[in-house]
């Protein structure tokens, strides 16, 4: 038989300390690889972060685009881009939320991975994101901030870590405690005294006062609602007899929640006129960064009250509202779903005290008056 031929030699057999030390460098250069998932300004970079956005959804990828545009109140350069474009990717699989919230909750992302990244020059989130870094940043950096914005804080660190580290951070459990109540409803002839100061005010005050008091009073929606709303909502549909119908498309975190008619025809009119002005931009206005305030509703009210005027409820209104239609004959309870939006059956159950009470016989009155389509339900 004949013999195999030798094996070539891995390296010089007469010097093993020299192919160890070979072994061990290789080693650490692929655990470098590893761990340092993004470098920022490093063009020969081979390695490629963790999260990145192949298989994202079309709604993350758009939201993604959205966040990557940010900006953050450091050092221009590649870091800070870095540290921007790392937030986008790790953020978009955390809930959503409304643009506006969205975009602040990613910038403290982005602020806390390009402080991490500072002495080390490169950014890394599963460096960044662990539990013990996360609150030592948290310790450093909110010590002097108010209890309501630390704890937006630290809801952005884990909500972050849960996606990186999620055997550190554990969901959130549910804390079982009572439910506060919105605002009170505002009372009859609130939103009529209200209307009555307009005139008076400056034009641009007066404009955000009328399209609070026509979106809420007349077409019901919360102040976060009315934050979002955009020309672009506001629809005309043409009905039977040559008349009109003013309509808002309302959203809800980002996403369509229900269409809702305005049937004033004053109210309707300024929220059309209104949508013609800012066409596809928010009706309540930016702000110079060319963003959507989160409490702009509010900020009109503060306004108000500076120049000595009362202050302007418009979840009151909103409720007061409600209250109103909810007593209105012939509307029925899945009519109040779609005007209000399931969760807000709550408000009438905070409110019982402030609706008529039926006796048995005005009850039969009222369904005697729909027996026949209640009749047509039953076999």
């Amino acid at each position: 038989m004949g013999r195999h031929k030798a094996m070539t030699a891995a390296g010089d057999p007469q010097d093993p300390h020299q192919n160890a030390a070979k072994s061990t460098s290789a080693d650490r250069a692929g655990l470098a690889d590893q761990q340092f998932t993004s470098r920022a300004g490093d063009p020969a970079r081979t390695n490629q972060p963790r999260f990145t956005t192949r298989g994202l959804s079309s709604e993350q990828q758009e939201r993604y685009e959205r966040l990557r545009t940010l900006t953050i109140r450091e050092q221009a350069g590649p870091l800070r881009d870095e540290a921007v474009n790392a937030s986008a990717r790790v953020w978009v699989h955390t809930p959503v939320h409304i643009p506006a919230v969205d975009a602040k909750e990613c910038q403290i992302l982005a602020r806390f991975l390009y402080s991490d990244a500072l002495p080390y020059q490169y950014v890394d989130v599963d460096r960044a994101c662990t539990r013990a870094n996360s609150d030592r940043w948290l310790e450093s950096t909110t010590a002097g901030l108010g209890l309501r914005s630390r704890r937006t804080y630290q809801a952005v660190l884990y909500s972050a870590g849960r996606v990186v580290h999620p055997r550190e951070f554990p969901a959130q459990r549910a804390v079982i405690s009572p439910r506060s109540k919105g605002a009170p409803a505002a009372k009859p002839g609130t939103a009529e005294a209200m209307y009555a100061i307009t005139p008076g005010l400056p034009d641009p005050l007066r404009v955000p006062t009328l399209l609070v008091l026509d979106l809420a009073s007349g077409a019901g929606l919360r102040p976060a609602e009315i934050r979002e709303v955009t020309g672009d909502d506001v629809q005309v549909i043409d009905r039977p007899g040559g008349h009109q119908l003013v309509t808002v498309r309302v959203r809800r975190r980002g996403k369509v929640d229900r269409v809702v008619p305005v049937i004033h025809p004053a109210k309707a009119r300024r929220i059309l006129d209104r949508a013609g002005q800012v066409g596809s931009r928010p009706m309540i206005g930016l702000t110079r960064d060319g963003h959507v305030e989160h409490n702009a509703v509010n900020r009109v009210s503060e306004r108000l009250v500076r120049m000595g005027f009362p202050k302007l409820n418009a979840a009151a209104l909103r409720h007061r509202y409600l209250l109103d239609v909810a007593v209105h004959p012939g509307i029925p309870a899945a009519a109040m779903l779609s005007l209000f939006g399931v969760c807000d059956m709550r408000v009438l159950v905070d409110r019982v005290e402030q609706l008529p009470r039926y006796s048995a016989e005005e009850l039969a009155d009222l369904l005697d008056g729909d027996q026949d389509q209640l009749a047509g339900g039953v076999r």
